[in-house]
């Protein structure tokens, strides 16, 4: 389906020794070459902390655990998070799978990334008395307008912002790269995103230590007992590193409760003036994460 052969022509004696050190080496699960990753990676978002997991999916599911939504990792089943309906089904399954209610508001129509204006109607209304976090999505690789949604932060205290930044390794909003804008961020190595695994990895960043130190063992106990989960719950309760660049693919398919609530859409009743051409009609929001 997709061809990296030219991308890998280049590459290819310095991934292929790389491979070879692990193999001799025989830690084929963390490991330094892991740790060694992840603090790179997290430099180059300019993030403190970073955490490697299997995928993208279980980066957005870790941060929505360690920011403590959704019953099981102690916060309540009336949680809920204001989301983009214009994305990838992981952001929408991820919040299920904590537990929490997605709140869906518009989009903007000339970046295609979540509203800020239509998420302060849903913060204003009834539904938004119980929104924990917001969780935008950076198409594209286009960074979500975060003066905006700092601001509806302050407006708004307690308020978590927490990105989806699964398609958005490298870029910046105004200087400060994705992964350090909001309070954690979650990352997608799959094979068609930028930064890309040999199968499939994902890496949670946070510029606070507690955000993935402070979860209980009690929450780790509660979680799937699949391996990737295991591996993603311990790795959440450590600070600094995690595991990606090696993590062994893995199934992350999310499924929401039986009892979960439906998305809840919102729109956007004003627009900014357009000032920016949209993005390229031929990419796909259909990549997996």
């Amino acid at each position: 389906m997709l061809d990296f052969s030219r991308q890998f022509a280049g590459l290819r004696e310095e991934i292929l020794s790389a491979i070879e050190k692990v193999c001799d080496s025989q830690q084929f699960i963390l490991g330094p070459a892991v740790t060694g990753f992840e603090k790179a990676a997290a430099a180059a978002c300019a993030a403190p902390h970073a955490v490697g997991c299997a995928s993208g999916t279980d980066a957005l599911w870790l941060a929505l655990a360690a920011a403590r939504i959704g019953p099981d990792a102690g916060g309540s089943s009336s949680d809920a998070v204001i989301t983009t309906p214009f994305s990838f089904f992981a952001t929408v399954s991820s919040i299920l799978r904590a537990g929490a209610k997605p709140l869906l508001a518009d989009i903007d129509p000339l970046t295609f990334n979540l509203s800020p204006t239509a998420v302060e109607e849903v913060l204003s209304s009834s539904a938004g008395q119980t929104v924990k976090a917001v969780l935008p999505v950076h198409l594209y690789g286009q960074c979500a307008d975060w003066d905006a949604f700092a601001a509806l932060r302050q407006r708004h205290h307690p308020l978590l912002l927490i990105e989806d930044a699964a398609q958005a390794f490298g870029a910046a909003w105004n200087g400060t790269p994705a992964g350090a804008l909001g309070d954690l961020a979650a990352f997608s190595f799959y094979p068609t995103k930028n930064l890309s695994a040999f199968g499939d990895a994902g890496m949670l960043a946070t510029l606070s230590a507690a955000t993935i130190t402070t979860r209980s063992a009690g929450t780790a106990a509660s979680t799937p007992s699949r391996r990737q989960s295991s591996r993603s719950s311990s790795a959440t309760c450590r600070s600094g590193t995690g595991s990606a660049a090696t993590t062994p693919p893995a199934t992350t398919a999310s499924s929401a409760p039986p009892d979960s609530p439906p998305p809840t859409y919102a729109k956007a009743s004003s627009f900014p003036s357009p000032t920016r051409a949209p993005p390229p009609s031929s990419t796909s929001t259909s990549s997996a994460r």
